[in-house]
């Protein structure tokens, strides 16, 4: 019991002094004594934290997983009801310098099919007494993207797509194949060592040919051509599949496939037409390594663990006015903006140290922010000026409580008056976790640390518990690993896993 006591206290002095890799040794050793009991309890199962990936061992230094999240979102138009978008998104993760960029560039599509929602005219609905729900009713966009194909340090994938507005569907294709180095969109032009004139007569030939061996099967079963004309070579059929969109194309082990929209070529009952072009036909002419090809089941299933944030209380934030008279002692102060921060030692209180700010001449008491320490250690103590949650007049004062036992103050300064904004105990991290251009906060606090995300969002500031959502004895952030990764611990013998924030939720790191 004892030797338990002097590992938990050395996790405490490791932990305050910082030290990353001491402190997770100390952790794995208590972690080693503790028992089962006390257990966090979440509702999230086994089955949702272990979703399977395809990890893809591409180069011996280098690695890609392919996964998916998903986005269901409504567009309410009052009593008439709602249109949905319905989406899953590729997500990845490796060790490809361009990941951040392509797993961004995904993010940001949800913005480009909401926008492809379809309308809905609400006076007439209301007129006729008509009701929508969504894609039951018919009134959607949807996107389901998989993966096909990791040729070098190419990854293609493709998109099933379908919509509509009551009426005849979308149904379409949509390809895009990326760069894993650079995280930029590979276009046709770069798969060809030809010239542009060369490769596009090579694909119209190729499609000529499949369409010409199609209409002369439909024609000897009695049927017509199945297309919009008769001949492939005709004036009218050359002008359509010479109509070809080269963005519109996507990669397989073995095909450059390119596809037409549905109408183009056929009736639109017939949707979206593919052609698929063997690589081994054209490899001669291709400017991509065909011998480093990498052939991948595809994959749907999420690997997002999601995240359930809970509004804070931020409704104690008064800040009263501070009789300059009481105060004892002045122990450290920072001017920022023409705004005096400062911490003191008040009248007939020997145990704690206060916070004060001056605005104007106007002294405002900033209530305890510390315990006394021994020498009033001011190095214990830091006051900054922070752009947490994009709002740049907040202003903190981080301090420490007790034995392992830290506390982070921020305050808002409104009309030239300061109140609370909000408390955060533990240590804390201020990052931008998704790259999302707002900084969260990350608290961590404890001896077998329990880590908790902050998050600001119409006007209100969430909070998330990770150890319940990993159901793990103890998570930290690691803020100087590659991937800003959370490592989770889940007790003796058991591996530690890691894992990144998104916007979406928790995506598991597999290394």
């Amino acid at each position: 019991m004892r030797s338990k006591y002097l590992i938990a206290l050395t996790c405490i002095i490791l932990f305050l002094t910082g030290c990353s890799n001491n402190v997770l040794n100390a952790i794995k050793k208590v972690l080693d004594n503790e028992d089962n009991e006390g257990k966090i309890k979440s509702k999230y199962t086994n089955e949702q934290i272990n979703n399977t990936t395809h990890q893809l061992p591409i180069k011996a230094n280098k690695s890609i997983e392919f996964n998916t999240f998903s986005i269901n979102k409504r567009k309410y138009y009052g009593e008439v009801g709602y249109v949905e978008l319905i989406l899953k998104l590729p997500q990845l993760v490796g060790t490809y310098e361009g990941i951040a960029k392509i797993n961004d560039y995904f993010i940001a599509k949800e913005n480009v099919f909401y926008k492809e929602l379809p309308t809905v005219d609400q006076e007439y609905f209301e007129e006729i007494g008509k009701s929508i729900s969504g894609k039951e009713s018919g009134y959607f966009r949807s996107a389901t993207y998989q993966l096909e194909a990791v040729i070098g340090d190419i990854i293609s994938v493709s998109a099933e797509l379908d919509g509509g507005a009551g009426g005849v569907g979308w149904a379409g294709i949509e390809g895009e194949s990326f760069d894993l180095n650079t995280g930029e969109q590979i276009s046709m032009d770069e798969l060809f060592k030809i010239k542009e004139d060369d490769y596009k007569s090579l694909i119209y030939n190729y499609v000529s040919e499949e369409i010409m061996n199609n209409i002369n099967k439909f024609m000897q079963n009695g049927g017509g051509s199945g297309y919009h004309f008769d001949n492939a070579y005709s004036e009218e059929g050359y002008e359509a599949i010479h109509s070809y969109d080269f963005k519109n194309f996507y990669l397989t082990p073995n095909s450059l496939v390119v596809f037409y929209p549905k109408y183009v070529l056929t009736c639109g009952a017939a949707g979206p037409q593919e052609f698929e072009i063997p690589l081994e036909e054209i490899s001669d002419v291709l400017a991509i390594d065909l011998n480093n090809t990498n052939v991948v089941s595809k994959n749907n299933s999420d690997s997002i663990i999601p995240l359930e944030f809970n509004k804070v209380d931020r409704t104690k934030n008064i800040v009263e006015s501070l009789d300059e008279h009481r105060i004892v002692k002045v122990l450290k102060d920072k001017t920022i903006n023409n705004i005096k921060i400062f911490t003191f030692i008040k009248e007939n209180d020997e145990d704690n140290i206060y916070g004060g700010i001056e605005i104007k001449g106007d002294l405002f008491d900033l209530g305890i922010v510390s315990m006394i320490l021994p020498d009033y250690n001011l190095g214990q103590i830091s006051i900054n000026n922070t752009s947490i949650f994009n709002n740049k007049d907040v202003y903190s004062i981080r301090a420490i409580l007790g034995a392992n036992c830290s506390q982070i103050n921020y305050y808002l300064i409104e009309d030239d008056i300061p109140r609370k904004y909000i408390s955060i105990d533990g240590n804390v991290d201020e990052i931008d976790l998704d790259n999302d251009g707002i900084i969260e906060i990350v608290s961590c606090s404890g001896t077998l640390p329990y880590t908790n995300i902050y998050e600001y969002n119409d006007d209100s500031i969430s909070v998330a518990d990770i150890n319940a959502t990993l159901q793990a004895q103890a998570v930290r952030l690691n803020i100087n690993s590659k991937n800003q990764a959370f490592e989770a611990f889940y007790g003796k013998g058991k591996k530690i896993k890691l894992f990144k924030y998104t916007q979406y939720g928790l995506l598991e790191i597999r290394e």
